[in-house]
C-alpha cells in the first residue's frame, strides 16, 4: 500500500495544488511569523507546521486511527513534492 504522502502527490498534488504550497512556504520566507498554514483539499488535509519544521498529511476518508495520518519533515515534503510528476488533471 502506497504511503499517505505517496497517495497525496498521486491524486491530489496537482500543479496548481503544488504551487498553493509553495507559496505558502514562499509567504513563510517573508512572514516569519506565521507559525502554520492549513490547506483542506478533496481527500487530504495539508498542515505545514513551520515551528517545527513538519507537514501532517491527514486522509479523510480513511477512519483506520492510526492509519489515517503521517508526519514528515517539511524539506522532505517539498523534495518529494518537487520531484514526483504532478496528476494529470481531467
Amino acid at each position: 500500500m502506497a504511503s499517505l504522502l505517496e497517495q497525496f502527490a498521486k491524486e491530489e498534488a496537482t500543479p496548481y495544488v503544488r504551487g498553493l504550497i509553495l507559496e505558502a512556504v514562499r509567504e513563510r520566507e517573508s512572514n516569519p511569523a506565521r507559525e502554520q498554514t492549513y490547506f483542506n483539499f478533496n481527500r487530504f488535509d495539508i498542515t505545514l507546521d513551520f515551528v517545527s519544521d513538519t507537514v501532517l498529511i491527514e486522509d479523510e476518508l480513511n477512519f483506520d486511527p492510526g492509519a489515517n495520518e503521517a508526519r514528515l519533515s517539511l524539506t522532505e515534503f517539498m523534495r518529494y513534492l518537487s520531484s514526483e510528476p504532478a496528476p494529470r488533471s481531467e
